[in-house]
């Protein structure tokens, strides 16, 4: 694709949180009756957790705006499961799987399979499991026992949010201690405060977590999907390089999405930020260099160096090494899409150091096929000089399919 400076304007409403949905989909899965689900954008990762759940027995039913969930009954006893790139499906639905007592064969594309998972395994295989890889396809077997738990919080929240996904469903009570300090904790919130509406029982107190034992977990008749901070967040960052500004509506302001801190964020900035309702717009005023911490919101980070890269002195963006293990190398990614476009950026020792600059010239963007260096580098075009080239624009599909759509009608509606 090939995208002309042109600087963006106007409205938009959010897509469904991703994270949000990935969640109440499995619940609503493995409750007692058929729940109602608000969802009206469907990502390739949200569709990878959809055939799962489906080819495990659960049954899904369009309905006016979303799609109503039948609960699995009688689960398979050996599946192949497709989850794609997702690393949300994989995570979440392996102790699924071990709860179920099914054999599966989850199907991996891309990177995933490289994705740290040893220690996650690890424990699923010490309560019951038998777990072993195959190029990219990863055989799990064996049911998931009740039990003490315990996994570092510093590689992937998604472990603690599978095991608080499954172990309420088993026949005892568990608890799961982190063993370091644990990064992008508000993901996990995320998932208590989604179990909670499913009447599941968890107790916190510092590093650990008592799951309750319940059978089933109980339908909340509908759930509504609220927008999604993380996608919206290439569009605030547009607006706060747009004088005219953007506005993103359906960004609930007391959501529990970790990137709702985008917000803050781009105020201490410089950017001028209002919030009215669910309603967020930004637009561009004097823009400082920042230094920020990447471990709670590593799905910002792409497209706030943009912002860094366009904004007045140097910025520094650092715990950021597990950046490294996304849908491409991140940290090297975000590096390299910068420099192609004209940037001063340097990667050194898991940080991002930039320079600021008033403009960008613009031009090759490899995009490794990551849909958050696809919808950066589209965000930097607005203040490029030349046009930017992507060599792959569909990889944005895996989590915000309509991302084209708006950008071009924003392009359209400034140029009006």
């Amino acid at each position: 694709m090939i995208i002309y400076p042109s600087r963006l304007s106007g409205t938009l409403i959010a897509p469904p949180s991703k994270s949000l949905a990935h969640r109440v989909l499995i619940a609503s899965a493995l409750a007692d009756l058929p729940t109602k689900i608000v969802l009206d954008e469907f990502s390739r990762d949200i569709r990878a957790t959809i055939d799962c759940l489906t080819v495990l027995g659960a049954k899904f039913n369009p309905i006016a705006g979303g799609v109503e969930v039948s609960p699995i009954t009688f689960p398979v006893s050996e599946v192949d499961l497709p989850c794609g790139e997702s690393g949300s499906t994989l995570r979440f639905l392996m102790p699924v799987v071990g709860i179920l007592g099914v054999s599966a064969v989850f199907s991996t594309e891309g990177r995933l399979s490289e994705r740290p998972m040893s220690d996650y395994e690890d424990e699923l295989i010490r309560h019951g499991m038998k777990i072993t890889h195959s190029g990219n396809k990863i055989h799990c077997s064996g049911r998931l026992t009740s039990g003490n738990f315990r996994i570092s919080g510093n590689i992937s929240s998604q472990f603690l949010s599978g095991l608080l996904l499954a172990l309420p469903l088993v026949d005892h009570e568990s608890t799961v201690t982190i063993t370091t300090p644990l990064e992008s904790s508000g993901y996990v919130d995320l998932t208590l405060n989604v179990l909670s509406h499913f009447g599941a029982k968890i107790e916190q107190s510092a590093n650990q977590y008592r799951i309750i034992s319940s059978k089933k977990y109980r339908f909340p008749d509908f759930y509504t999907i609220e927008g999604d901070y993380s996608s919206s967040a290439f569009f605030l960052c547009a607006g706060a390089l747009s004088s005219n500004g953007v506005a993103v509506k359906n960004l609930l302001p007391n959501s529990l999405q970790a990137d709702r801190a985008l917000i803050e964020i781009l105020r201490n900035i410089g950017a001028e930020v209002s919030v009215d309702r669910d309603v967020v717009t930004v637009r561009r005023r004097s823009l400082n260099g920042f230094e920020i911490d990447a471990s709670a919101i590593p799905d910002l980070i792409a497209p706030l160096s943009v912002v860094a890269a366009l904004s007045c002195g140097k910025s520094r963006i650092f715990h950021a090494e597990r950046l490294r293990y996304k849908e491409s190398d991140r940290l090297t990614a975000i590096q390299e899409m910068l420099c192609s476009l004209g940037a001063d950026v340097k990667c050194e020792n898991n940080e991002l150091f930039i320079n600021g600059k008033t403009e960008l010239y613009g031009g090759c963007v490899k995009t490794y096929h990551d849909h958050r260096i696809a919808m950066s580098a589209a965000i930097a075009s607005v203040a490029c000089k030349n046009p930017v080239i992507l060599d792959d624009a569909d990889c944005v599909d895996k989590s915000y399919p309509h991302f084209w759509g708006e950008f071009h009608r924003l392009e359209a509606k400034n140029e009006q």
